[in-house]
């Protein structure tokens, strides 16, 4: 991730959130995930760490866990803490990683940075190294959300390009996970847009108003939840549908 040499750690702090605010929200995968059962699978690897905040919150829930992260200045919090932190490019990572090893392979906020090529090649290698009922955890930007979309997301210019829903759930298939999941994350927090009262009951003008609550006040990201040879079995995600898409 180019582009940004020393005010990567800035630049988060002003455009994505602190450290504490990244922790909370990160705080909800506690009840998406079997974090118990998959510490036992095997080690879990988060990819473009960061400042480690994923890492603080498995070592909370006492999975081990390492992370890899080319910024050195931006790991530099994490290692004071304790993680210990490898400075390797992902995919040259993972392909030195033993088959079925890991039980987790997380990716927050790095996909939308790689060549659509070299993503999929990281969830192919993704797969390959995660234990049967391992899981992989990739959180982006959600482009449905049209101020994502269209504005957002184009204020890091290290990013490439966004990565719809769909997407998303397209390539989990084709890296070869059996059961995969799109989960909406991050709504506004702004109250949803409702009809005006001399309309109450109009239902042209509900299914506008649905409309624009969803393209305008919908989640500003997405997680694909990707599982190896078995069906997930952390808590079930409410409307997801038959694709496994449910934003």
């Amino acid at each position: 991730m180019t582009g940004l040499a020393g005010l990567r750690s800035e630049f988060d702090n002003r455009f994505r959130g602190t450290t504490a605010v990244i922790r909370q929200r990160l705080d909800q995968y506690v009840g998406i995930l079997d974090l118990g059962s998959l510490g036992r699978l095997g080690t879990a690897v988060d990819l473009g760490c960061g400042r480690g905040e994923w890492l603080d919150l498995l070592a909370d829930h006492h999975v081990p866990a390492y992370g890899v992260e080319l910024d050195d200045d931006v790991a530099a919090g994490a290692r004071t803490r304790g993680h210990d932190i490898r400075a390797e490019d992902a995919l040259a990572h993972l392909r030195e990683v033993a088959t079925g090893s890991l039980g987790l392979v997380t990716m927050f906020h790095l996909a939308e940075h790689l060549p659509f090529g070299t993503l999929l090649e990281v969830l192919r290698e993704a797969h390959r190294t995660l234990a049967s009922g391992g899981v992989l955890v990739v959180e982006t930007p959600n482009p449905t959300n049209l101020v994502v979309g269209a504005s957002s997301f184009y204020i890091d210019p290290t990013h490439l390009r966004p990565l719809p829903p769909e997407l998303l759930e397209f390539l989990g298939t084709a890296a070869g996970f059996e059961s995969v999941q799109v989960v909406p994350l991050n709504p506004p927090a702004v109250p949803p847009f409702s009809p005006p009262a001399s309309l109450a009951g109009d239902a042209a003008m509900e299914r506008l108003v649905a409309e624009l609550n969803r393209v305008l006040l919908g989640p500003m990201d997405a997680a694909l939840i990707a599982t190896k040879d078995s069906r997930y079995t952390g808590v079930p995600v409410a409307g997801a549908g038959a694709d496994g898409v449910v934003i």
